[in-house]
């Protein structure tokens, strides 16, 4: 089973609900947890179109490369968990129907991050890359 959340909040959602929904999560300690775990190779890092292991020197030019440029100097910033737009989950599902209870086990974490055009704006989803758990 593949599911999402969104972190860029949908114009139709008012803010009090957004909050309500998104209230435990930290994007901030998933990202980082989760770049840092590849960059000191406790985890491996794939590339969501091919499935191809990315190495670490792979890593960090993506996480470079891919940051906002900053309108200032016209210089790319580091992409951080601000960057993100989704995180996509791989699931497991187990069904114990003796006693009705159903459990989840992620087994792939997938990251995008916001496309941005020219002005800036948000256009939609780019694939960063994913980790198995």
């Amino acid at each position: 089973v593949e599911s999402k959340t969104i972190l860029i909040k949908p114009e139709s959602w008012d803010d009090e609900y957004w909050n309500s929904v998104n209230k435990n999560r930290d994007n901030h300690k998933l990202f980082n947890t989760i770049v840092d775990a590849v960059i000191s190779g406790k985890k491996q890092a794939y590339n969501l179109f091919t499935d191809s292991v990315l190495t670490i020197d792979e890593i960090k030019e993506i996480v470079e490369r891919n940051g906002a440029v900053n309108t200032e100097n016209t210089e790319r910033k580091k992409i951080n968990a601000n960057d993100l737009s989704m995180i996509r989950m791989r699931e497991k599902w187990i069904f114990d129907k003796e006693k009705f209870k159903l459990e989840k086990q992620v087994t792939r974490i997938d990251l995008l991050f916001k496309k941005l055009d020219e002005t800036g704006e948000y256009i939609g989803d780019k694939p960063l890359f994913y980790v198995n758990l």
